[in-house]
């Protein structure tokens, strides 16, 4: 699994993970879609995702104005996200089939604290074509789930304040989602120890 943690125990969890919850989803236009944990095979598909980011997407994602991606800054800065990052990281994969092949169409990032096992920072990113379909909504949903399955307490994320889509997929947790402005970005924490009242 595409994972920085090389402990057999995180390892073996992933992989039970994995094997229960594998699903199809469907959007909201219909089309079929899985959502699974993505392994080190996958590492071309996360490349193809961002190399077909649009500027406000990628401005969105990365906070600042991103050019776009040649296939190899896309390999760097994949490697560095989702490979190389110094905290130990799970990425959950929207995918699809076609004749090509597999394709990824939204992800969802969990990034653990290395200092502070309760905690945990998030992103999601789903491909432009497929904004709107509910696919970032779900994938917020079981990385809410893989984080308290790991007892942890918070899971947070810096954002644009004029992301609206992340917004709206905020706004339909159940848990306690605290937003605070800091240096032109905005803090999110979501409470994942109690519903909200």
């Amino acid at each position: 699994m595409l994972t920085i943690s090389k402990k057999k125990s995180t390892q073996l969890g992933w992989r039970l993970y994995q094997r229960t919850e594998e699903a199809t989803w469907a959007t909201r236009n219909g089309r079929d879609y899985t959502v699974r944990m993505a392994t080190d095979q996958d590492f071309s598909l996360l490349v193809d995702l961002l190399i077909g980011l649009c500027a406000d997407s990628r401005y969105l994602r990365f906070l600042s104005p991103v050019p776009v991606f040649t296939p190899e800054r896309a390999e760097y800065v994949a490697r560095q996200l989702w490979l190389e990052n110094p905290w130990p990281t799970q990425v959950l994969l929207a995918t699809i089939r076609e004749e090509s092949g597999e394709k990824v169409i939204g992800l969802g990032e969990l990034h653990a604290n290395p200092l502070h096992s309760e905690e945990a920072d998030f992103a999601l990113l789903v491909r432009d074509e497929w904004q709107g379909q509910g696919i970032g909504t779900l994938l917020l949903d079981r990385l809410v789930a893989l984080a308290v399955r790991r007892g942890m307490t918070t899971m947070g994320s810096e954002m644009h304040p004029y992301n609206k889509a992340m917004r709206k997929v905020l706004s339909k947790q159940r848990l306690p989602v605290n937003f605070k402005f800091e240096s032109g970005t905005m803090e999110v924490e979501i409470k994942l120890g109690g519903q909200a009242g």
